[in-house]
């Protein structure tokens, strides 16, 4: 079995390392659930100190097995592992479940894990854990987990890194009748991680939703890919036991679909819903009541979620208005007399829902003339009209309704705090699958001559090694990329700075060319020559001081005038990290903050202005994009801050910035960001005759929404020689994934002729190692007419740009056409008789610069 996570998955064979007769051990627990499992596959014991376990025979080893094995689990002591990984290596099992522990100090501990993934490594092994529980699969009778609950089978996968929490939810599971299709416990996840294990678990038809339990992430990008896979094809549930301390991590899991919860108090009400596909659709909300008092909580809760109330229009406002009894208020939610039957519910209900359908959260609270029995048929009757939450406060008097209600599937909650967060978090899931389909450019087009000239500007400086340059030079780079600055010019004496500031016009800001020497944030403002000389003298003496002052290098005047009573201060901060990447910080005054990482859509932007209490500001989203921009192209940008950047309603202008170079960064494009965005860089246009011409692309995501007028024209016989097997079709999710690209791993162009933008063909690569494996499917009437030379072409030319050493592929030996497209374009063959296939290889670090044409 070739792939791990099919070894893992989808086991036909498991060895238990440590299987045991001593009852409450763990080799024993774990092997008493797997033959208690009815798993079909084989099952080996292995122990030294047993001849049979639970009446399986026992070998001394893994070696000692004489037939294939897929999965092996371990659970014995820390101090046996390595050699038992080392064994399962030469055993050739593709992946090893680590139950063990070690239990010592932190240093040693982080030491005992460090060893285990090299060894393994070294091994040709992948491993899950240490410090795993085990994995549950429903669909092959599967047991491997460390815990003694009965698991029903049921629709939810998860995956979880706490073995104390997964051990809680799954007895609470058990009580309340919530079933599992998975259940895996990745521990400590020196190699096998929560990414890969969403993105593999995504795939799968019998799991409709996956429940993500995370502390910490090492990896954000494999998670974050992984998840972003995953969210598209099914609802993601993401909690961490309360608020995340890393706000950053909030705005990835939700760029990336995930939909982060802060309670799991209603999390299975929530599942069912998002399972059943039942969402609110527009997301403002009406609130019906019969009591003021409980319609304030809901309120509340709304608006710490930053969730609005929907607004009732005239006509509306004129039908309730005709109720009897009348309506008590109706300015914020609308509130109902005390002695409103359940008649006068559904009748307001209808008016408030309209022919929008929006959602309702009804509240029925026990007034002493409120007749029960009768609201039974109406609630059920709205429920088939609009998205309905209803709220049965009380106890004793109500206990009945909600009973009955339930039975019929309503969505019944005690509180109606508990009917918000459940609201909520449907919202924020419509919310997601909005963001994780967009793949935010690297940099808009128009800034493109400018982002040209800051890299030649860069260049020159980590030459020269001035990673942190003078302020002049910083304001030529943000200039250069089209930053709203001040005018400003440099002064390399006293006499040069009166004659700069006497040419801009008093008042000017001096500020010091040496960013160290910043004492006084946005410069000093001076009004004449007098106080000029005195700053200038003063500044020129704090420089001296700095290491990297020279003779001559002055200061820095600025034109500024004075700031309007409502101009705003905010502070914007990038900063770097191997783990995040580049990501930016935004403050205001308030100590407001928002947070993302690079690169940035007009969306993102907009949610970042909206979440500091900015909205719709449309120059600084305009900001946050070059910026952006900036970044994703200078990969040399290591810190950059920009305080103050000044604000009013309309416009914004960087008051001061610092910035911090290094020369030790990724080469291969975009490798500083932790998503690859969209690359411009790599649309090419070509006329093909007719008047036509050929647009080759990066896919989008978007893609596989009009993926069927391509399909209508790409014959069986056409995708058998992609896929090399017989392929019926391409169902949506399949569409789904192969749009949905990890581009540091991963890339595909698309070939579609212009102007009618009719999809022609598609060529994409996958990282294998150093090298990459590609494909191309050229649709059935634009065969034969050069399109697949130039898409092929293409592709060569991004594979050498992200630094591959080879690229290859897999033909089928009667494919003529595409062999010989190979030949022309300098590809060596190795055929395989048995297989019927024909590998190519073309070295791609070793090929001129220009591939043939």
């Amino acid at each position: 079995m070739n792939n791990p996570l099919t070894a893992l998955f989808n086991p036909r064979s498991v060895a238990v390392i440590g299987a045991s007769t001593r009852p409450g051990s763990v080799g024993h627990l774990i092997i008493n659930n797997l033959i208690q499992s009815s798993y079909p596959g084989q099952v080996f014991a292995v122990n030294a100190q047993h001849k049979t376990v639970l009446d399986l025979p026992s070998y001394k080893t893994v070696k000692d097995i004489d037939q294939d094995i897929d999965l092996a689990v371990i659970c014995t002591p820390e101090g046996t592992v390595e050699k038992l990984i080392r064994q399962c290596g030469k055993k050739s099992i593709p992946t090893v479940l680590i139950l063990s522990n070690h239990p010592g100090p932190d240093n040693k501990r982080l030491n005992w894990r460090k060893r285990i993934a090299e060894t393994a490594a070294r091994a040709g092994v992948r491993i899950v854990g240490p410090n795993a529980m085990g994995i549950y699969r429903t669909l092959h009778d599967l047991n491997l987990l460390y815990n003694r609950n009965q698991i029903t089978p049921g629709k939810i996968a998860f995956v979880s890194q706490a073995a104390g929490l997964c051990d809680a939810l799954l007895d609470w599971s058990q009580a309340h009748g919530i079933g599992y299709s998975t259940v895996l416990t990745v521990g400590d996840s020196v190699d096998i991680n929560i990414g890969e294990a969403l993105n593999y678990l995504a795939r799968e038809s019998q799991t409709r939703l996956l429940l993500v339990y995370i502390e910490d992430i090492q990896d954000p990008g494999d998670f974050l890919n992984g998840l972003r896979l995953a969210a598209r094809l099914k609802p993601v549930l993401i909690f961490t036991g309360g608020a995340p301390d890393n706000p950053l991590l909030e705005a990835a899991i939700q760029r990336c679909g995930g939909v982060l919860l802060h309670t799991i108090d209603q999390l299975f009400t929530l599942a069912k819903l998002l399972i059943e596909k039942h969402l609110p659709g527009p997301e403002d909300l009406s609130i019906i009541t019969n009591g003021i008092g409980p319609d304030y909580l809901a309120i509340r809760r709304l608006e710490q979620y930053e969730l609005r109330l929907s607004k009732l229009d005239e006509s509306q406002q004129q039908q309730l208005q005709k109720l009897e009894p009348s309506v008590v208020r109706m300015s914020n939610s609308i509130v109902l007399a005390a002695t409103s039957s359940a008649e006068v519910y559904e009748q307001a209900t209808q008016i408030v829902s309209g022919e929008q359908h929006s959602p309702v959260l009804l509240i029925i609270t026990p007034r002493p003339e409120t007749s029960f029995d009768a609201f039974v048929d109406p609630l059920l009757r709205l429920n088939e009209q609009c998205f309905l939450l209803i709220s049965v406060m009380g106890e004793s008097r109500v206990k009945q309704l909600r009973k009955v209600l339930r039975s019929q599937s309503l969505y019944v909650f005690d509180t109606p705090l508990e009917a918000i967060d459940v609201y909520a978090g449907l919202v924020r899931y419509q919310h997601v699958q909005r963001l994780v389909k967009e793949l935010p450019p690297s940099f808009d087009t128009v800034l493109s001559p400018g982002l040209t000239q800051a890299r030649l500007i860069l260049d020159d400086w980590i030459a020269s090694k001035q990673l942190i340059p003078t302020k002049h030079h910083l304001y030529q780079l943000l200039s250069s990329a089209n930053m709203p600055l001040p005018e400003f010019r440099a002064a390399g004496s006293l006499q040069e700075a009166r004659d700069q500031a006497e040419a801009l016009g008093y008042p000017v800001v001096i500020k010091p060319q040496v960013q160290e020497a910043s004492s006084n944030r946005g410069g000093i403002k001076v009004y004449d020559q007098d106080d000029l000389r005195h700053q200038y003298l003063a500044m020129i003496g704090q420089q001296q001081r700095q290491d990297s002052w020279e003779k001559g290098m002055g200061v820095l005047i600025e034109r500024r005038e004075d700031s309007a009573p409502d101009t705003m201060k905010l502070g914007i901060v990038i900063r770097s990290s191997r783990r995040w990447g580049r990501r930016i910080e935004v403050i205001t005054p308030q100590q407001r903050t928002a947070c993302n990482f690079m690169p940035l859509s007009r969306t993102l932007a907009a949610e970042m202005t909206d979440r500091l209490g900015l909205n719709n500001h449309r120059a600084l989203q305009d900001f946050l994009l070059q910026l952006s921009g900036l970044i994703c192209e200078c990969p040399e940008i290591d810190q950059l801050e920009i305080r103050p950047l000044w604000l009013d309603d309309t416009a914004v202008e960087v008051g001061d910035a610092q910035i911090t170079l290094s020369d030790d960064y990724r080469t291969q494009p975009y490798a500083h960001l932790l998503l690859h965005p969209y690359p411009p860089l790599l649309e090419t246009r070509t006329a093909i005759g007719d008047g036509d011409e050929l647009h080759i692309r990066a896919l989008l995501p978007e893609d596989a929404e009009a993926a069927d007028q391509f399909l209508d024209m790409v014959s069986n016989q056409s995708l058998y020689q992609r896929f090399l097997h017989p392929v019926p079709g391409l169902d949506d999710q399949m569409l789904t994934q192969l749009t949905q690209l990890n581009l540091h791993e991963e890339m595909a162009l698309l070939a579609a002729i212009e102007p009618r933008h009719v999809p022609a063909g598609v060529a994409r690569y996958a990282r294998e190692g150093e090298d990459c494996n590609f494909a191309i499917l050229i649709a059935d009437p634009w065969q034969g007419k050069g399109i697949g030379r130039r898409l092929l072409t293409r592709l060569i030319e991004v594979a050498k740009t992200y630094g591959y050493r080879n690229m290859t592929g897999d033909v089928l030996s009667d494919n003529t056409g595409m062999l010989a497209l190979a030949r022309s374009l300098g590809f060596e063959e190795s055929p395989d008789r048995e297989s019927g296939l024909v590998r190519i290889v073309l070295p791609l670090l070793d090929i001129d610069s220009e591939v043939k044409n």
